[in-house]
């Protein structure tokens, strides 16, 4: 019996944010799980939808594109804080 996977097409504009720090971009997804991590997104980092397949969602990163799991993605980028060393000290 042949098994057949269902893609949809996502909307050009659509894009979610890294929901965890660290989170797992796959290289493929057999069998709803991914196989080969393949880089690890920081959270908060903005990555587009290209397709869905059930729960993952394939995406283009700065880096190299691959599968996304739902549960590690969000719609809020939440709050990021840069600190800044000016190397500045005072003088005596």
């Amino acid at each position: 019996m042949a098994s057949f996977i269902v893609t949809k097409p996502i909307k050009m504009s659509s894009f979610k944010y890294a929901a965890i720090n660290a989170a797992p971009l796959y290289e493929s997804v057999v069998n709803n799980k991914g196989k080969k991590i393949i880089n690890k997104i920081l959270m908060g980092t903005y990555v587009t939808l290209l397709e869905q397949q059930g729960n993952w969602y394939r995406v283009a990163t700065a880096g190299p594109d691959g599968w996304m799991h739902s549960d590690n993605l969000t719609d809020h980028m939440g709050l990021k804080i840069f600190f800044l060393d000016v190397g500045q000290e005072t003088a005596c």
